[in-house]
């Protein structure tokens, strides 16, 4: 394997595969009317039982008063989201929740209500804190909300994406608010953006979790993760001489090459989850990459895939 390549295998094999430490809540939706929504993140590395979590709740600075327990069943699969909302959302939202709830619920929120994600040790005889939204003890006031990075009022009408970054929940909500864009845990989205529900970015940006150099040379694949099979979509902006995707497992083995010097500046290929040899390989993380040799010089980005059986 190229130094290059080998480079970049060490890199997101110590950086990019991590895994969180527990559960935590991924997006928040204040948006217009009931269109109200919570997002639950699963990047332990296992699939969890909701059994023993659940959300407390607090209404105008009140405490923790009330609190939400799954269905019998319940679980989160690795790598997946748990999505609640009202039965008067938009069937945007209702598309994609696991739950939908009539009032008064967890999801019948206003932007001065705090949410906490909580886990027992021992089967519900006691509670562990493990993430919230907002602060349980404090009332901002009817009509408004808490602060997210740097945006006043962002609780309410507007919809909180967690960064792919954050690994860990925190019942810090200071540190997880932040007081800007850069430090905060949150990305802030105006209200009734539903783009990113029902799906959550974990382990690094898009741009961290693609190396991209001089923005010549971008790499996605969908569905991701996949079974059995996954298309790889492919683009840049240079003068292409040649132009491989080569797939590589955990370990830096390589598994599986594309010569894709036919397709120009973009195209597609399809990955069936087998190697060079026609054999099936076997569930785990993959990353492909995207190596260009162009007249405007060489360069190479990647894409973490996962493939579940």
């Amino acid at each position: 394997m190229k130094k290059s390549l080998m480079f970049i295998v060490l890199l997101i094999t110590g950086m990019l595969f991590a895994q969180a430490s527990d559960l935590f809540f991924s997006e928040y939706i204040e948006g217009s009317s009931n269109n109200k929504a919570l997002e639950i993140f699963n990047g332990t590395g296992v699939d969890v039982e909701l059994s023993n979590y659940q959300i407390s709740q607090a209404v105008n600075g009140g405490g923790w008063q009330f609190y939400h327990t799954f269905p019998a069943g319940a679980v989160i699969t690795n790598g997946d989201v748990w999505v609640i909302t009202t039965d008067e959302a938009v069937a945007e939202l209702q598309d994609v929740a696991d739950e939908i709830l009539a009032y008064p619920s967890v999801v019948h929120f206003n932007g001065n209500d705090a949410r906490g994600l909580e886990w027992t040790p021992d089967g519900g005889t006691s509670w562990v804190l493990l993430d919230v939204i907002g602060l349980p003890d404090e009332d901002p006031g009817t009509g408004n909300g808490w602060e997210v990075a740097g945006v006043a009022n962002a609780t309410i009408e507007h919809t909180l994406v967690r960064k792919s970054t954050v690994a860990d929940p925190t019942t810090d909500w200071a540190l997880s608010a932040g007081t800007t864009t850069a430090d905060s845990q949150w990305e802030v989205y105006e209200q009734n953006n539903f783009d990113y529900i029902g799906d959550h970015e974990f382990g690094g940006s898009y741009a961290e979790n693609n190396i991209i150099q001089d923005n010549k040379a971008q790499l996605t694949n969908y569905p991701n993760p996949f079974n059995p099979s996954t298309s790889i979509y492919f683009s840049n902006t240079a003068s292409v001489r040649n132009a491989e995707i080569t797939i590589y497992n955990i370990k830096g083995q390589k598994i599986k090459t594309f010569d894709v010097t036919q397709y120009g500046n973009e195209g597609s290929v399809v990955w069936e989850g087998k190697d060079d040899n026609g054999k099936e390989v076997t569930s785990g993380i993959y990353f492909s990459i995207f190596d260009v040799k162009s007249d405007d010089g060489d360069f190479t980005c990647f894409k973490k895939m996962i493939l579940l059986k």
